[in-house]
């Protein structure tokens, strides 16, 4: 994953965490646009949004 792909997901998903969504809704409401030409985007999508929120609230 590339390092704009990384920040546009960090960002994302850190400020639907601190709006106070769960992981669960902001797997289905997480878009990156921006990147939705990727490969595989949509089936692995979900699943970096949950790694992404695990990473946050471990502190990486």
């Amino acid at each position: 994953m590339s390092k704009r792909v990384c920040e546009a997901l960090f960002k994302a998903v850190s400020e639907g965490l601190a709006a106070g969504k769960t992981v669960e809704e902001l797997k289905e409401t997480v878009k990156l646009p921006a990147f939705s030409h990727w490969f595989m985007y949509e089936q692995n999508l979900s699943a970096h949004v949950e790694r992404m929120a695990y990473s946050i609230w471990h502190g990486h």
